[in-house]
């Protein structure tokens, strides 16, 4: 993937990640975070390990630690005075019911949905919609697709279930 447009003017760009995360990416991608490439506008990553709850502006950022097969990786949930505005679970193969209750009736959740049949790291749109079901958001996002659900599939969603897409821009 190029990054630069997110690089170029600003010269580094902030990476948050669980520990775990931040030394895979540190591992695979170690040319960007030795700073070694003299390219201009090429990324640089501003490493921000996330222990726990942070604060971006006014909005309370709660990692939810979910499994993405044999994994555990972070989704996120977004809260703005008192509000939970965004559950952002991408990449995941489940969600645990504590996850579930602490993001219970969340104004928008964004979720894996990768297709039909079963993956090991991913949920299915079944499962997705299951776990929809049960959380009650105001409105619901699949993302992490496989291009066999095409953006024709949602009309077989239920309403305030939809495909996102890629420059899909939700405000809070």
């Amino acid at each position: 993937d190029d990054l630069r447009r997110f690089s170029w003017q600003r010269g580094s760009m902030p990476v948050y990640a669980s520990a775990e995360t931040m030394a895979d990416l540190e591992r695979v991608f170690l040319f960007a975070f030795q700073g070694t490439n003299p390219f201009p506008g090429y990324l640089k990553p501003e490493p921000h390990v996330v222990c726990g709850q942070f604060l971006l502006g006014d909005t309370l950022i709660t990692p939810l630690p979910v499994p993405h097969g044999n994994s555990q990786v972070n989704g996120y949930l977004f809260t703005r005075g008192g509000r939970k505005l965004v559950a952002y679970l991408s990449d995941c193969s489940a969600v645990p019911e504590q996850i579930v209750q602490k993001i219970a009736r969340v104004e928008c959740l964004i979720i894996d949905a990768l297709r039909e049949k079963p993956h090991p790291t991913h949920l299915t749109v079944g499962q997705s919609l299951e776990i929809a079901a049960r959380v009650q958001p105001g409105e619901t996002y699949f993302t992490h697709i496989a291009h066999e659900l095409p953006q024709s599939y949602e009309k077989r969603l239920p309403v305030g279930t939809h495909i996102a897409f890629d420059g899909l821009k939700l405000h809070f």
